[in-house]
């Protein structure tokens, strides 16, 4: 998702939006960040083998870039992660 959403970011620059894209069958970014959600969140657990731990403050980034394309409950899941100072500097919740 992070990729995903790094390439809809830079493409953005260039009059190309792909974070309103989707495929034939329904796939788009905001429907991987919608899928993720819930585990980011902590009201679904994770039961796949996990290589290393997780660690949602990770995510925060990701998190930021779907609030600020889609807004609502991807601004309200950042503002329950806490995150590393340096990464606040860079990504605002409002």
């Amino acid at each position: 998702i992070d990729g995903f959403c790094s390439l809809a970011s830079l493409a953005q620059r260039v009059g190309v939006d792909l974070w309103n894209f989707s495929t034939s069958d329904g796939r788009s970014i905001k429907q991987a960040g919608d899928w993720a959600l819930p585990f980011w969140n902590d009201e679904k657990e994770w039961k796949h083998q996990q290589i290393i731990p997780f660690d949602v403050t990770e995510s925060y980034p990701v998190i930021m870039s779907l609030a600020h394309q889609f807004g609502g409950e991807y601004i309200e899941a950042a503002k329950k992660i806490p995150a590393h100072d340096r990464t606040r500097l860079l990504y605002e919740v409002k």
